[in-house]
């Protein structure tokens, strides 16, 4: 609290310099300011300052905690002194910095001065009594810090009765040590205190219905952010009697999308860890992959971290770990998924369903428990969702962070229909030229599927252990030319193969003719 006054000053107090006049615990008079204001402005602001000092710098909550048992220092433990071990939230004994009576009497005196301000403040914009610009600006700032005063004092009166929740052990032990070091200057003026304040209404210490008369310290965003979270609170209550119930779970997924709509529309102001967090424990994955692409896209509207023209300024970087942090969160899910299906086993290499097979149409709510049967079918829709869903069509970091992610799990990213996904392939998989073939031979095609397995045969034919290789690639080739419409003739293509295999045959005479012979019938026995 820094008074800007004029005020009469013998001179500088001791050890302070020549500017600072007069300074006390509040602050000091700030000696020749800039800005000018009118007798009028001194008055209110004198008068305010003598309503607000009596609580402006005292705590706004005394807490009693439990007594703790200090570890035992041993003979060597000198120096430095062990810290003093965190304090145990359950237990602890709250009571309001200032008596009920203390808080109405303040509470009152800000109304009347609130009332004075609301019915003089239009008379100062018109023309009949014109006043300077600092005046108008110190009026709305009082205005200001009166609302946020009483907005405190009422909150105060509101946790005064929540003490018991507050000792139960609910909230988190730091947002209650952190709490209890607030004083009223931090609750009306610091946005420190607000992150604090969200932290004590996610832990259900106070409802954000009882909260809404205090705009100033819990803005709307935030209140319907926490009304999302109550919901999603719900919803995982009651899924455990509700899973042999259809109805039940129709019923339950139309509360979460209620929820997961408010949080997106809330995309820029929400901590989408603890979204997340919230979601998961519904099994709202589909929802939560929409809330990260929401939320990328907030923190990135204009698509400035995708072609920048720098790409080392700070800006396009910090936007770009930005939108990667949101698709870390999808990368975590379908990591999981992977990872149950790999330990029981049912993984293959090639896991996702046939072309043209029937898609498993993936539920809104996961179950809790996946069965080894459901996680490969969950886990080929999830890909599906990510990567051929019309909302994310437009995302192509998001769909370049998916493929990546396929390549380093050993997954096949070609049968999936995502339109970066040749482009893809061609930059960033150069080191897996096969991928682009099974890409065109997956997709129908042939020409191109034969064309490229024959150049990558040709290429293999440079390297001396590559004759396998070589041959598996003429294979597919021959595959890909014996398909309907592709214009390609396969008896080149086997000639090729039994000359691969006779130049092979002088080093491994056995393993090359075997290698030619089922290379040779598998050519033969495809359609």
């Amino acid at each position: 609290f820094s008074q800007a006054l004029p005020s009469i000053d013998v001179g500088p107090m001791r050890g302070q310099p020549p500017f600072q006049m007069g300074g006390s615990s509040l602050g000091y008079s700030v000696f020749q300011s800039a800005t000018q204001l009118s007798a009028r402005m001194r008055g209110l602001y004198l008068y305010l300052s003598r309503l607000l000092r009596p609580v402006w710098l005292s705590h706004v909550m005394h807490v009693a905690w439990p007594a703790t048992e200090k570890p035992k220092r041993k003979r060597d433990d000198w120096w430095p002194p062990p810290p003093d071990p965190p304090p145990m939230a359950k237990g602890a004994q709250w009571q309001c910095g200032f008596s009920k009576s203390q808080r109405g009497f303040a509470r009152s005196q800000l109304l009347l001065l609130k009332s004075a301000l609301d019915r003089c403040l239009p008379r100062l914009t018109t023309a009949s009594n014109p006043v300077s610009p600092e005046d108008l600006d110190s009026a709305n700032g009082a205005l200001h810090l009166v609302t946020a005063s009483v907005e405190a004092l009422d909150f105060l009166e509101l946790l005064s009765g929540c003490t018991a929740a507050m000792a139960s052990g609910s909230c988190p032990a730091e947002t209650l040590l952190r709490f209890s070091e607030l004083t009223f200057r931090d609750l009306v003026c610091q946005p420190e205190a607000r992150r604090i304040l969200q932290g004590l209404m996610q832990a259900g210490i106070v409802a954000c219905r009882d909260l809404s008369n205090c705009p100033s310290l819990f803005s709307k965003a935030a209140l319907e952010v926490q009304e999302a979270y109550e919901i999603l609170k719900a919803v995982e209550s009651s899924l455990t009697a509700a899973v042999n119930s259809t109805l039940e779970i129709a019923r339950l997924s139309h509360f979460t999308h209620r929820g997961l709509a408010i949080l997106e529309r809330h995309a820029a102001h929400i901590d989408l860890m603890e979204a997340a967090s919230r979601l998961r424990a519904v099994g709202a994955c589909k929802g939560l992959i929409s809330l990260c692409s929401g939320v990328a896209r907030a923190r990135d509207p204009k698509d400035e971290s995708l072609r920048p023209q720098d790409p080392s300024n700070p800006r396009i970087q910090q936007l770009h770990y930005a939108r990667l942090e949101c698709y870390q969160v999808v990368l975590g899910i379908l990591d999981d998924v992977l990872s149950f299906a790999r330990q029981r086993g049912r993984l293959q290499s090639s896991f996702a369903l046939p072309p043209g097979g029937p898609h498993v149409e993936l539920p809104e709510l996961l179950p809790a428990r996946l069965s080894e049967f459901d996680a490969i079918p969950i886990l080929d829709g999830l890909l599906r969702h990510c990567l051929e869903g019309h909302r994310y069509q437009a995302d192509e970091l998001f769909h370049f962070c998916i493929l990546k992610w396929m390549m380093q799990s050993g997954l096949p990213p070609y049968q999936y229909k995502s339109p970066y996904l040749k482009n893809f392939l061609l930059v960033h998989a150069k080191d897996h030229p096969e991928l682009h073939c099974r890409y065109l031979q997956h997709n129908g095609r042939w020409a191109e599927a034969c064309d490229a397995y024959i150049s990558l045969a040709r290429n293999a034919e440079l390297k001396p252990e590559g004759q396998d290789d070589r041959l598996l690639m003429l294979q597919n080739a021959a595959i890909c030319a014996r398909m309907p419409r592709s214009n390609r003739k396969v008896e080149p293509i086997l000639r090729m193969m039994s000359e691969t295999a006779r130049q092979s045959q002088e080093s491994y005479p056995i393993a090359s003719n075997r290698n030619y012979y089922e290379a040779f019938r598998n050519c033969e026995t495809t359609p």
